[in-house]
């Protein structure tokens, strides 16, 4: 009688406002797991479940009823890190912060990749961000190191497991880390790289623990929930571009957002000027929402064009719009299409308009779109087939100060280099490489 009791008084105790029950044993299991209950027997109690509860609501920054209420049914159902929120024996809580002081560079190295959700470039430019995102506070170097590493990298493609079987999907775990040998592994399961922001939230809080963080509320890198509406998924610096150029004579580079310009600072690389300033600030003629512009390796003079037009600036320090244009692309550009996507000329001199999937390479000795063009954009440039190239690009940029040439598309981009054979490298994302790409506030693009 005594045990039908116990179970009748946990079910209700275990019936979420939402109306749905949670099973009792889900939940003495949850708060065991993560620090809230111990493991001896007096956790079988409405009194001390309702106190692990109470223990969890405070630890997350919710209201502390010690009741199932659906705020806490939402938050146990949720995804979150694997690792303990609160620790009985705080000298368990390891950290690598007296190693890299130390040594002054943290290394790492990704041992196993995913394949399913996302480039192996992304991956690694996320992971070496969000280790940056802490190292930097310390003044500390992040360094790739395949022999022996601080931090070792594992994706799973499963969910974890616990003694041989999966988890409830009702808190799957994200990532997991273990200590061992000076050596942290952090395996990040199947769902923790399913998207970008996703796997930038989870290893930017997964990383706080190398560095020696515990688990705080909801409302910071280091909550173990992982939300979708958290500080890491603000998009208020995850922004494409509309178009790029360099304007040789003034030695000034700009990308562009529709009415917006950003001015790239020569030092410290690809970092720019924020805010960004209207382009009817930046230049005298300069259309708002063109289509892109490219300096010409012919003349050295710069080119805006817009839908069937085109505009050249002048030699000034200060971008402005000869007299005489705007002029027709058809008679200024033989064979080039009107509302064109992108331009560039590469260091070899060679100038090439996109435009869709098809790109036209311009002779400038004859001044016409050259022979046998247009060519799809993979069958000129191959790399973008094997990569997976969208069909079409947003802007083009060769960029003088190293001179690669960049392919802008939504939030990625993709870089050919002349150092390694004019392979085109990537995608990679803008917002990490491309410092203070950002929309002022108030603004909405």
């Amino acid at each position: 009688m005594a045990l039908l009791c116990y179970a009748y008084v946990l079910l209700v105790c275990c019936i979420g406002a939402s109306g749905r029950a949670t099973p009792a044993a889900a939940v003495i299991d949850y708060l065991r797991t993560y620090g809230y209950l111990t493991d001896d027997g007096i956790n079988k109690s409405e009194e001390i479940t309702s106190l692990g509860l109470t223990k969890f609501q405070t630890k997350m920054g919710i209201i502390a009823n010690g009741k199932l209420d659906s705020i806490t049914e939402n938050l146990i159902h949720s995804p979150r890190c694997g690792e303990r929120d609160i620790y009985p024996d705080k000298t368990k809580v390891r950290s690598l912060i007296e190693k890299i002081s130390k040594t002054g560079e943290v290394r790492y190295k990704i041992e196993e990749w995913t394949t399913k959700w996302l480039p192996r470039t992304i991956q690694n430019q996320t992971i070496y961000n969000m280790l940056k995102l802490w190292a930097d506070d310390l003044a500390v170097k992040v360094v790739w190191s395949p022999t022996k590493p601080d931090v070792n990298i594992v994706f799973r493609p499963g969910k974890k497991r616990r003694n041989g079987i999966h988890i409830a999907s009702k808190y799957d775990v994200f990532s997991e880390l273990n200590f061992q040998d000076d050596m942290f592994t952090v395996t990040f399961y199947s769902k923790a790289a399913q998207s970008l922001n996703i796997l930038t939230r989870t290893s930017a809080h997964a990383f706080g623990h190398v560095f020696g963080h515990e688990h705080t509320n909801l409302y910071s890198i280091m909550s173990p929930i992982i939300r979708s509406d958290d500080i890491m998924s603000h998009r208020k610096c995850e922004i494409s571009i509309t178009a790029a150029f360099s304007h040789v004579n003034s030695g000034t580079s700009y990308l562009i957002k529709e009415d917006m310009a950003w001015k790239i600072l020569e030092e410290p690389t690809y970092t720019l000027v924020y805010p960004p300033v209207k382009i009817s600030e930046m230049s005298q003629g300069v259309p708002d929402n063109f289509d892109d512009a490219f300096t010409w390796g012919k003349n050295w003079r710069t080119y805006i064009f817009k839908g069937s037009s085109y505009y050249r600036l002048g030699s000034d320090s200060r971008p402005v719009v000869d007299e005489g244009y705007p002029q027709p692309i058809a008679e200024g550009w033989p064979g080039v299409p009107d509302d064109i996507d992108a331009a560039f000329t590469d260091r070899n001199m060679t100038t090439y308009f996109f435009k869709g999937e098809l790109t036209y390479k311009y002779d400038d000795e004859e001044e016409r779109v050259a022979d046998g063009y247009p060519k799809r954009i993979s069958d000129e440039f191959g790399d973008f087939k094997k990569l997976a190239s969208p069909g079409h690009f947003d802007a083009v940029f060769h960029y003088y100060m190293d001179d690669a040439v960049y392919f802008y598309k939504g939030l990625y981009y993709w870089k050919m280099d002349r150092y390694n054979g004019n392979a085109i490298l990537g995608p990679f994302i803008i917002k990490y490489d491309w410092k203070n790409l950002c929309i002022p506030d108030g603004d909405v693009f």
